[in-house]
């Protein structure tokens, strides 16, 4: 590519991604924010749309080339995000990336390049993270989770549906986790007590412990659904004391595959079914 388009590029680059972005049409914004939220997301993590610098240094398949360039993140999940550059990035590419997340764990992670489309002389990758240390993947994890309760929050207001609703079904297991912390003694950490659910939504779940969590906090469980079992991660969104001295939480989950939310909401229609033929007879 020649230094004028070169220039032109990255001309269009800085008008799109720069102040200038502000001045598209509310209505644009909502429409790709509805477009990226209601259609069915086939891919296993959940995605956000975002909009902040990304550097990156390239790897020429010996070494890492020192000269750091910077692309502009479009939407971001726990496991890659999609991506605009001024230059041609072509798939295959490995790539060193290194972004910042509001008031949490800079994120620095090796990557490589999925797929790359280019449009008006803009380049449009998808980016996997083929290496994130966990405390980052934790980061993520909760900034996706947060950011995209978020957006579903500001829908259901313009809307008037409530989008966050799913049906719920009973539990009663007991169940064994782990909290999350930073300390040096490691990231996981085993608790005594266990958990017991009260009810399983595609979201997340209700459970009660004798000891108050906090809101925030990040927990990890085995999470037995009849034959089935997955590993979750989860943030507390609530907790509440009752009159049987037990504190109630309400987690959200964070790291869900579709494939594994789809059996939940399969368990959950099953156990509702169950109901409404008990309650007819």
């Amino acid at each position: 590519m020649g230094k004028a388009n070169e220039m032109e590029s990255s001309s269009t680059f800085s008008a799109i991604c720069g102040k200038e972005r502000e001045q598209i049409s509310d209505e644009i914004c909502k429409f790709l924010t509805y477009q990226l939220l209601d259609k069915q997301d086939k891919r296993k993590s959940p995605r956000i749309p975002v909009c902040f610098p990304t550097n990156y240094l390239l790897y020429d398949g010996k070494k890492w080339n020192p000269s750091e360039q910077t692309m502009h993140a479009l939407n971001l999940s726990s496991t890659g995000m999609k991506a605009m550059s001024s230059v041609d990035i072509p798939i295959n590419t490995f790539l060193y990336v290194k972004f910042s997340l509001v008031e949490r764990t800079p994120i620095q992670a090796s990557a490589q390049v999925k797929w790359a489309k280019s449009f008006e002389k803009l380049w449009f990758v998808g980016l996997t993270f083929t290496e994130l240390k966990q405390e980052q993947q934790i980061a993520l994890l909760d900034y996706v989770s947060t950011e995209r309760s978020k957006w579903f929050a500001q829908l259901s207001k313009q809307t008037g549906k409530d989008r966050r609703v799913y049906f719920r079904a009973p539990s009663s297991t007991l169940v064994s986790y782990n909290l999350y912390t930073d300390s040096r003694a490691g990231l996981w950490k085993p608790q005594p007590n266990k958990l017991s659910l009260i009810d399983v939504c595609a979201n997340g779940v209700r459970f009660k412990l004798k000891q108050r969590l906090p809101a925030g906090s990040i927990v990890s469980f085995s999470f037995p659904l009849g034959k089935n079992s997955f590993p979750v991660v989860g943030k507390i969104v609530w907790a509440k004391l009752y009159p049987d001295g037990l504190t109630y939480h309400g987690l959200q989950f964070m790291n869900l595959k579709e494939e594994e939310r789809e059996v939940i909401i399969k368990f959950v229609l099953q156990e509702q079914q169950l109901q409404l033929k008990a309650s007819m007879k």
